[in-house]
């Protein structure tokens, strides 16, 4: 958008006035914000908390509460978070029973654990006893390779992931407590997020789960086989069913690859025609699995001379036990794996020949699309979206397109351009986030104030024509903790409506951060990705309203209908206030 200079002589100067008077007049209001009447407004919210009869929710506010008092009573701290997971333990029980495989019950009794283990060891310690021996109960009246297995011993490794930097030696004994469960990709995804905040704890954990589980089926082993060599991928046909981030500054461990090649190997070596046990992502059995890993693995094994000898063992006696048929069944979905991996050139060049030969699919040029990162690509596929033939097809690939080139046009920070694409994205609450994002990108660049200011204006006009949504309360959320930083007034205004609109909902989930996408392919094949959001998190945004006006923010938080949604803003409000509370001055 372009302005006159004679225009922007005008306006900016009133702008920043705007701006510098909403930073003087912006107040903590510290006369209110005292220990006494902090702990009795949170108390009095969990008062109002009793009236709900979502379990979750009350099971949140007993935790938000615990954190609060931690710092001033801890007794009664404690008592809050043991409330919290007695609740807990209530609630997966009740939906357990509903549930043949359990497989959509959040388990808040790990929620709980994750958060004490950030306070108390020993009564952390407690919550893990307790969750593992109900866990060891059950697995006495089930398979063992029941759902809910993998995903207790998956919850208490998120656990470890978060407590690894605050709480190390604790971390070690709650990954060591589900070491025995059955090995699954869990390990793969969390050694990673471990690896991340203490690679010390990870290194500990990957070598004791590793000697527990020597003698497991092939395919679970390779869920250990990404770590040592510091791979996004396992080695093996599933490592297209999978995927994760690797930590930045991660570096691959010679000593880790030579100790779990000769595992696998010895394993490997151990495999007899009898052993038919099939990989759960493909379904192939554990000896083609074997073939297909030790194929991935022989361009590494110059590094590994000690270990030539075992691995052309292990790979003589694991081609004796796979048949012709199983051969080329594996050889087809290897090279059907191989075309997603191919570059985007030549996936381009592939797509022209296609065409030529009437051979064009949607789904051709969608998996294209699909993998788009560069800007020079996206150009060369636009010509590419006309051409998808199924008009629902076509919808969600224009707005994948333009999303994820405006993203990536964020990212080069090539704001004018990540505008341009940004308007082409036809999702109400897709757009606005990346409008968001490029305003974010604008103040941080500090490039250009009034255009951010122009573009944040624009989603606020566009959104209050849209009728009430959680999509529609999020926008201003988000447009409240964006104008924080630099207009209060518009800040309290965004979220004034924010509470405005939640309160005309029906049980809204405003704290959904995270937007779907699924695209179907009629008889083709269907991709699912997702979109985060940022600015839309409602704690996050009485936080930062907060640090502006105290008294302003409590009183908004108050205004909420819905008690557990007035006790999060509330609580968010007052830890804010007392954290940046200025002490008072000693007498001498």
């Amino acid at each position: 958008m372009k302005f006159s200079k004679s225009l922007l002589a005008i306006i900016l100067p009133f702008f920043l006035a705007t701006i510098n008077f909403s930073q003087q007049t912006a107040a903590n209001n510290s006369d209110i914000c005292t220990p006494e009447y902090s702990q009795t407004l949170v108390k009095q919210q969990l008062s109002n908390s009793d009236s709900l009869t979502d379990e979750p929710k009350k099971i949140k506010i007993l935790v938000k509460v615990a954190e609060f008092f931690w710092k001033v009573d801890k007794k009664q701290s404690l008592d809050y978070y043991k409330q919290a997971f007695a609740l807990a333990e209530k609630d997966f029980e009740e939906k357990s029973k509903d549930k043949k495989k359990n497989s959509s019950v959040y388990d808040y009794r790990t929620f709980v654990l994750r958060e004490v283990a950030k306070k108390d060891t020993e009564l952390a310690k407690q919550f893990k006893d307790k969750i593992l021996k109900n866990l060891a109960e059950k697995i006495k009246e089930r398979d063992k390779s029941d759902f809910e297995q993998y995903r207790e011993v998956s919850g208490i490794l998120y656990v470890v992931s978060e407590i690894a930097d605050s709480n190390p030696e604790l971390a070690v004994q709650l990954g060591r407590e589900v070491i025995g469960y059955e090995l699954s990709n869990s390990w793969y995804f969390n050694l990673y997020s471990i690896a991340g905040k203490n690679r010390a704890v990870s290194d500990q954990l990957f070598q004791e789960v590793l000697a527990k589980h020597s003698n497991t089926e092939v395919f679970r082993l390779l869920y250990l086989s990404a770590y040592p060599f510091a791979r996004d991928r396992i080695f093996g046909i599933e490592k297209n069913s999978l995927g994760t981030s690797v930590p930045t500054n991660f570096q691959p461990n010679p000593n880790f690859q030579a100790l779990f090649l000769n595992t696998l190997f010895n394993r490997i070596l151990q495999l007899t025609p009898t052993d038919t046990e099939k990989a759960i992502q493909t379904a192939f059995p554990e000896t083609s699995v074997a073939v297909s890993a030790l194929e991935e693995i022989q361009p590494y094994m110059a590094q590994f001379p000690a270990l030539l000898n075992k691995f052309n063992q292990a790979k003589t006696h694991a081609s004796s036990l796979v048949s012709n048929e199983m051969l080329d069944s594996l050889k087809k979905r290897q090279e059907s794996d191989e075309k997603f991996n191919l570059p985007i050139e030549t996936k381009i060049k592939n797509l022209e020949k296609l065409e030529s030969d009437g051979k064009l699919r949607d789904i051709d040029i969608f998996s294209v699309i699909f993998g788009l990162d560069e800007e020079k690509y996206f150009e060369k596929m636009e010509i590419w979206l006309v051409k998808i033939s199924d008009a629902k097809v076509s919808v969600a690939a224009k707005e994948y397109f333009y999303y994820k080139r405006s993203k990536v046009a964020i990212d080069d920070k090539r704001f004018d351009d990540a505008l341009k694409y940004a308007e082409k994205v036809m999702g109400f609450i897709v757009k606005a986030n990346q409008f968001f994002e490029i305003a974010q990108g604008e103040l941080k660049e500090k490039r250009d104030n009034f255009a951010a200011n122009s573009l944040l204006t624009k989603v606020y006009t566009n959104a209050n024509k849209a009728e009430n949504s959680v999509e529609k309360a999020q926008v201003f959320f988000g447009l409240a903790r964006i104008y924080a930083d630099y207009d209060v007034f518009q800040a309290f205004q965004s979220l004034s409506k924010a509470i405005e609109i939640t309160n005309d909902l029906e049980d809204p989930d405003i704290f959904k951060n995270h937007l779907q996408l699924k695209v179907e392919i009629p008889k083709q094949g269907s991709f699912y990705t997702g979109y985060n959001t940022v600015g839309l998190n409602m704690e996050e945004v009485f936080v930062k309203v907060s640090q502006k006006d105290f008294g302003q923010t409590l009183g908004q938080a108050e205004s909420f209908g819905d008690p557990y949604f007035r006790t999060i803003a509330v609580i968010s409000s007052i830890n804010e206030c007392q954290k940046n509370r200025k002490k008072p001055a000693v007498k001498n």
